[in-house]
């Protein structure tokens, strides 16, 4: 069995701009504890090596005090004579000054270009366990396939790849710079044990065989990184056999959103609480993390409602409405922060008041309700080439057809209330 932890997008040194200063400490040490944790977790699972798939840093700048605890920390770790693996990614790229001044441990391992570095893992009896193959970006916007660098993997003992890349038909690659893009199949004719790849925040499997992981970023930074953030552990066990791969959260500060649909606002805060502490509770469920997490959360509220025109203003204008209803939520359900948006709701639409009304929007709901209650298609739609050429059936296009009313009522009531003014 060759065992070893996986991390990528540390992004140490990150800004966290727009936050205020007790907000982007609390944030900076998130992911310092979440780093400390992951090194804690490779010893104490007695792993062989550990993997780092890029973006260590945030940024070809780094401060005087995080290189230092960086490197105590890591010359702690590989005192028990565990290896680090890291591969560079494109914010910290392998020509920059910031990988040559670090005065690295002797047992810490950077590829800083396209040319594959290779490091025997040895166990306790000086034989190889297994080995790692890692490729870096050498500058910041690479657009080369760096998957193609990689040699054929060796069949003797479990082998390992480690690339920070953007994977055609992942999920939440549009988040990213398609840097180092390569397809799935780059990855399987290689033929690694398994791949350890960064740069897509999000976790997911990205073969079918299990052996090509993201394993997120290691601290979420804003709504846009949502869910448990962590590490995972991989093992092989031995070589040509599929990777057991389990995640373990480690990040304590975690970023949500939720979304209040039809929400009945005569509940008042209390009714917010409850409504927000309910949805945490299913994400916990789906997607355990830490205890004493830190939540930051964004509460979207969706759907219809009579307030959708003086909400917005109320929330924009009235800041100690926001702050009573901010101040009731997080001290009901342990907040560290959260913030609203509304944008999204709709005012209340009742498509029967205009059926059947000498206008246009009252004779494209007279002919919804005639396809709806089993009339034909209208020629131009049902001989329409793209319905032709679609695998949709006649009920499907009804089904869409029925699910536009609301919509249409919508968007042309709204444009005749603006022509009037």
């Amino acid at each position: 069995m060759f065992r070893f932890v996986h991390l990528a997008d540390v992004h140490l040194d990150t800004r966290y701009a727009g936050r205020d200063a007790e907000s982007r400490q609390a944030l900076v040490e998130s992911c310092w504890s979440a780093f400390e944790g992951a090194l804690d977790w490779c010893l104490a699972e007695q792993a062989h090596a550990l993997v780092i798939a890029g973006d260590l840093f945030d940024g070809q700048r780094l401060s005087v005090a995080t290189e230092g605890r960086l490197v105590r920390l890591l010359e702690q770790f590989t005192a028990s004579g565990t290896p680090v693996i890291i591969a560079s990614g494109n914010h910290d790229p392998g020509e920059s000054e910031l990988l040559s001044r670090i005065p690295w441990p002797d047992r810490v391992h950077v590829a800083r270009n396209e040319a594959p570095l290779t490091v025997d893992v040895l166990d306790e009896a000086g034989e190889v366990r297994g080995k790692i193959t890692a490729v870096g970006h050498r500058n910041a916007a690479i657009g080369d396939n760096l998957a193609t660098q990689f040699p054929l993997r060796d069949r003797q003992v479990p082998h390992v790849a480690v690339l920070h890349a953007w994977v055609e038909g992942t999920r939440a690659r549009s988040n990213h710079d398609r840097y180092a893009p390569c397809g799935r199949q780059d990855l399987e004719s290689r033929e690694f044990d398994y791949w350890a790849l960064g740069h897509v925040h999000q976790r997911q499997s990205v073969l079918d065989s299990g052996r090509a992981w993201y394993p997120g970023n290691l601290q979420g930074r804003s709504v846009r990184e949502i869910g448990a953030k962590g590490a995972l552990m991989v093992e092989v066990p031995g070589p040509g056999m599929a990777p057991l791969v389990r995640f373990q959260p480690l990040a304590r500060a975690r970023f949500e959103v939720i979304d209040l649909a039809d929400f009945d606002w005569t509940r008042g805060a209390a009714g917010v609480a409850d409504a927000v502490g309910r949805e945490l509770e299913k994400r916990v469920i789906q997607d355990p993390g830490v205890q004493d997490t830190r939540w930051y959360l964004r509460v979207r509220f969706t759907g219809r409602s009579e307030l959708a025109e003086r909400l917005p203003r109320l929330f924009d204008q009235r800041q100690d409405f926001l702050e009573e209803l901010s101040a009731e939520v997080r001290r009901q359900q342990g907040l560290e922060q959260i913030d609203w948006d509304v944008s999204e709701l709709r005012r209340p639409i009742e498509p029967w008041a205009h059926r059947d009304q000498p206008h246009v929007l009252g004779e494209s709901l007279r002919l919804l309700e005639e396809i709806r209650q089993g009339g034909e298609l209208p020629e131009e739609l049902a001989t329409a080439e793209w319905l032709q050429n679609s695998a949709l059936s006649r009920e499907q296009v009804l089904d869409l057809l029925t699910n536009v009313e609301e919509e249409l009522v919508e968007r042309l009531v709204r444009e005749e209330r603006e022509a009037m003014r």
